[in-house]
């Protein structure tokens, strides 16, 4: 960065909605410091991925805890400071036990939270970027679940490995990308896990569902020398399906394959990279390719 350009501010919020009744309602905050309603959000921690920090300050300023959906435009303006703020912006649905606003108290950053119907917020929103957002809302695929298509974290190289293909294990590397990914699919709020039998791939996805108890199957179909049309059809055509929010773990060169079963565009991943499927009614309704 040139010598005396502002540093950029990078910031994560959600648009949180819940059924309403004639329309759906989103939750709105009143900030005092600047007495404006806008959606929750606040700035990312060192090292901290944006999907992360948008969870965890919507948790902060409302008590949700928030399952994400569909990415949202990001939000680009300068702040009083001059310096030049990104906000990166993801649809959220709350848990319907929490979705009272039960764990919200008031303090000085956040002194009012409500939920409000669409018509309402496009009203009491002060921002118009923000009611921007609300148009958004109205057409992405709000009301669906996610299924996360991952690539298996960096493993050892081939070539210094003298075992077994499928016993492979993660590299150094790879386990921070695993460990990195813990967040990630917290926010998504998965659920189910499906994973190739590769070791590689179940180390990939072992350090979420230890932190988190979620169910997870291994599926040999899944594997480089296992994987065959008749079986990725039978995963793909489960996942979509189901309303289960899952993520299947797979191997790069499987990858067009099971993108072909979905009946999705075929992409490639880095390693520990992820492709966000949204689908509701045994449908496929958006797909997110990694930027």
């Amino acid at each position: 960065m040139p010598s005396g350009t502002p540093s950029m501010v990078r910031a994560a919020g959600c648009v949180v909605w819940r059924p309403g009744g004639d329309e759906p309602e989103v939750l709105v905050v009143h900030r005092p410091r600047w007495d404006d309603w806008s959606f929750p959000k606040g700035k990312l921690e060192p090292d901290e991925e944006p999907i992360a920090a948008a969870v965890r300050e919507v948790e902060e300023e409302t008590g949700l805890r928030v399952r994400v959906g569909p990415r949202l435009r990001d939000d680009h303006y300068t702040i009083s400071s001059g310096q030049p703020k990104t906000v990166s912006y993801w649809v959220a649905q709350a848990p319907r036990s929490a979705d009272d606003i039960t764990g919200y108290q008031t303090n000085a950053e956040i002194d009012g939270v409500a939920w409000i119907s669409l018509s309402d917020a496009r009203a009491r929103l002060t921002y118009p970027r923000d009611v921007e957002l609300l148009k958004e809302l109205d057409v992405s695929a709000f009301d669906s679940t996610v299924l996360l298509v991952v690539r298996h974290a960096e493993a050892r190289r081939r070539k210094t490995w003298r075992g077994e293909d499928r016993k492979r294990p993660l590299a150094a590397e790879g386990r921070h990308t695993a460990d990195r990914l813990v967040p990630v699919l917290a926010a998504y709020g998965v659920t189910r896990v499906v994973t190739s039998d590769a070791l590689r791939c179940v180390e990939t996805m072992l350090p979420f569902v230890n932190a988190y108890g979620v169910k997870a199957r291994v599926e040999p179909g899944l594997s480089e020398e296992r994987a065959s049309a008749k079986v990725l059809s039978r995963v793909a055509t489960k996942a979509v399906r189901s309303r289960k929010r899952m993520a299947i773990c797979t191997h790069r060169p499987v990858l067009p394959r099971l993108c072909a079963a979905l009946g999705i565009e075929k992409t490639a991943l880095e390693p520990g990279g992820l492709i966000v499927v949204h689908r509701a009614h045994g449908e496929v309704l958006s797909v997110e390719k990694p930027e």
